[in-house]
């Protein structure tokens, strides 16, 4: 666990050594390692996820904006 995963479990409010916390940890880190494949899509990709939420904020549906 690096610095900042350390800090931001802290700033939730858990014991970054906890052995519970820990262990749920490993589990999400296994969890997102075997649904890697997801991220191949490009309509999945984080950068495309951040471009659609922003465009539906500043009210563009399409290339067009209203």
């Amino acid at each position: 666990m690096d610095p900042i995963e350390r800090a931001a479990i802290i700033d939730e409010g858990y014991d970054p050594d906890d052995p519970a916390v820990l262990s749920a940890l490993a589990d999400v880190v296994r969890t997102l390692g075997e649904h890697r494949h997801i991220t191949d899509e490009p309509e999945l990709s984080i950068d495309h996820l951040v471009n659609t939420s922003r465009s539906f904020e500043s009210g563009c549906v399409s290339d067009e904006c209203r």
